[in-house]
């Protein structure tokens, strides 16, 4: 029989071991990834959502297409808004009592028209949107 006194390398209960642990840890943080990732695409939208309403408001105070009338039923806003963030159109229309805002993610990328990299978000500015971010008021 021989005797080695020089034993190398890992047993397989060893190696069984270490890959047990690191199933372990994975199984730990993919959830955890995912979450993140799920948190920071909402983030990402609300980001976009702000900027594409500071975009309207400027376009209708610089522009006044917009009449402080339409704004006290509520003005409807349709922005186009790329995966960077940079906003493609803005479409102005009368509040309709069947319109609803685009609240969060999910519903930000249902609303992606096929074959356009841009997403749609609608959302519904007033008379205090636009007077309360920038003090003024439009002409009657």
């Amino acid at each position: 029989m021989l005797n080695r006194k020089n034993k190398k390398g890992f047993t397989l209960a060893e190696l069984l071991i270490v890959v047990a642990i690191i199933a372990v840890l994975v199984a730990i943080a993919v959830p955890l990834f995912v979450g993140a990732l799920g948190n920071a695409e909402e983030k990402v939208f609300l980001a976009n959502k702000r900027a594409a309403k500071s975009a309207a408001v400027t376009q209708i105070m610089s522009d006044n297409s917009v009449t402080s009338s339409d704004l006290t039923a509520g003005v409807k806003v349709t922005a186009e808004v790329d995966k960077d963030g940079n906003i493609k159109s803005l479409a102005f229309a009368k509040w309709a009592s069947g319109d609803t805002e685009t609240e969060k993610y999910d519903d930000w990328v249902a609303g992606t028209q096929a074959g356009n990299a841009a997403y749609k978000m609608v959302f519904k500015l007033t008379q205090i949107d636009v007077s309360g971010t920038t003090g003024l008021h439009l002409a009657e």
